[in-house]
């Protein structure tokens, strides 16, 4: 499923094609093993194929590269979406035009409530006059069900601010593990909580504040105290099986809900709380993580 999450051999191919071009397809499966991406060649030569009779890889010699009209095809496609989704107000309608006016939606699966969360949060980028976003969240669970996803939407999020300003409510050893392994842009501030350290009294309250517009998720008390326990039960390094707790997470069920508000009180509130532990709220010049 090309652009998705969960990959064929083909989309793993066009990941190689994309940053390379003219490569064998021995060079293809030796990039994908290194990877981590089992393979053999048997299967790569399968699925190039499929992709030559697709038109969207072209054979030259021994070497294969990604069809340029398929690729300009594709950037065609590409502008048009962003042009419905981007220009035409799509996002706009996902916001509270009225102080004190709200939405609301409600979710069971914490995979859908990621991706609306997500879209939501670029909404609110968007039209933003400060371009500095608050953020916090007692575990940044969502780093490790929502890896691939979450490294997309951090890059189109933040090409609209010129900061996050974020607070993990937890210093567990996963939370810090899944902050501090990935690649962090230059104008996010993590600051981990102390164990003691009760930023917020509501632990079921994931909140985002940009401009006059307070993003609130609020989880079910079952799935947090099961994401609490998975939390609690790593203890080292060596415990991390993210498969494992991905598969986990993923499953996890309840009644969960997000509002959207515009309130500019609320929203002053939760920026005083962030500059007791930031001070001025401004553009960094370089990424930070905060332990104390």
């Amino acid at each position: 499923m090309i652009l998705g999450t969960i990959k064929k051999i083909e989309d793993h191919i066009l990941g190689v094609l994309a940053v390379s071009n003219s490569v064998t397809a021995h060079d293809i499966q030796q990039t994908l093993l290194q990877a981590g991406t089992p393979c053999t060649i048997q299967g790569i030569y399968r699925a190039l194929r499929l992709l030559q009779h697709e038109g969207v890889v072209v054979k030259e010699g021994q070497s294969f590269s990604i069809s340029v009209p398929w690729l300009l095809n594709l950037s065609f496609f590409v502008d048009k979406m962003k042009d419905t989704y981007m220009q035409h107000g799509y996002l706009l309608h996902f916001l509270p035009k009225k102080e004190k006016q709200s939405r609301t939606w409600r979710y069971t699966k914490l995979s859908q409530l990621t991706d609306f969360w997500a879209q939501l949060l670029v909404a609110m980028a968007s039209v933003s006059e400060s371009h500095i976003a608050l953020s916090y969240s007692p575990h940044v669970w969502y780093e490790i069900t929502e890896s691939e996803k979450e490294a997309r939407f951090m890059k189109t999020y933040m090409s609209f601010l010129d900061a996050e300003y974020t607070i993990v409510g937890n210093r567990s050893l996963l939370d810090r593990y899944s902050v501090t392994t990935r690649t962090r842009l230059p104008c996010e501030i993590i600051y981990f909580a102390q164990d003691d350290e009760r930023v917020l009294s509501d632990r079921r309250l994931y909140i985002t504040v940009i401009d006059d517009f307070v993003l609130t998720i609020i989880l079910e008390n079952l799935v947090i105290g099961a994401l609490g326990m998975m939390y609690r039960s790593i203890k080292e390094e060596k415990d991390i099986n993210i498969p494992k707790l991905r598969k986990a997470m993923r499953g996890l069920r309840g009644k969960h809900k997000i509002k959207i508000e515009k309130n500019s009180i609320l929203a002053r509130k939760y920026k005083r709380k962030f500059e007791k532990i930031f001070g001025p709220l401004r553009k960094p010049t370089n990424a930070s993580v905060i332990t104390s």
